[in-house]
């Protein structure tokens, strides 16, 4: 063999870069064509599970209207969990309030009861003799019949005008807190977490659509945004 003929193992093969050569080895050589690359696997979907085309999903992934209608869905789905929250909240708050109000109607009626209420017996005194058995009575220090004595505790009571001006200040103190609790309810509502914004939007940018739904009362609707996101779906718009 002469020095110009190669060697005839592959492994001694030189490859010429320039001027310079490095051996050929073996996982230089390709001995079969290289395989191709799998293709991605699609999410699972549930139109995919229920045998929908591929392009539609695509169209869908990447509608923008049914991208809309879950945000809208989901504003929703907040808007409700926000008022449940609100509504345990403001139901202890106002039976906290409440009973706060009762407890106070009541001392305040007590107040009044005992400010305003004249006990005639305070007035008055009998003793009972045993040596003869008979009563000695007296009113404001005088000597009085039972007669007299009795006539002076029926005529003297302002029973009734104390127990009345106690209720009344009770009640209208329960009314006062009872009164705050409703405009302070009214005055804080619960908001509505983007709902009316992303309606806002959709109306906006597919009126068309918002239309042949009925308007954008079905938005407003979390069934019916379910329904109609449904339906865009399946159509693949």
């Amino acid at each position: 063999m002469s020095a110009d003929q190669p060697p005839s193992d592959p492994n001694h093969r030189r490859a010429t870069t320039g001027s310079e050569s490095r051996p050929i080895l073996a996982e230089d050589l390709q001995l079969a064509p290289s395989a191709p690359a799998p293709p991605p696997i699609p999410p699972i979907t549930p139109a995919l599970a229920n045998g929908a085309p591929p392009e539609i999903l695509d169209r869908v992934r990447r509608s923008p209207l049914a991208t809309k209608l879950r945000l809208l869905l989901r504003c929703h789905e907040l808007a409700a969990r926000t008022r449940r929250l609100r509504a345990w909240i403001r139901f202890g708050t106002n039976t906290a309030v409440i009973s706060l109000g009762v407890v106070l109607g009541v001392l305040a009626g007590l107040g009044v009861f005992f400010a305003v209420y004249d006990n005639p017996e305070q007035y008055t005194q009998s003793y009972f003799d045993r040596s003869t058995y008979t009563y000695t009575y007296f009113v404001k220090g005088q000597n009085k019949t039972q007669q007299e004595y009795d006539y002076f505790l029926a005529t003297h009571s302002n029973l009734s005008t104390a127990v009345a001006a106690a209720i009344a200040v009770g009640l209208a103190v329960v009314a006062v807190f009872a009164g705050s609790l409703l405009l302070r309810s009214r005055r804080l509502q619960p908001p509505a977490v983007g709902v009316e914004e992303q309606i806002a939007a959709i109306v906006s940018d597919h009126a068309d659509a918002v239309r042949d739904w009925g308007g954008p009362s079905v938005l407003r609707e979390p069934h019916l945004v379910a329904e109609v996101l449904r339906i865009e779906e399946k159509n693949g718009r």
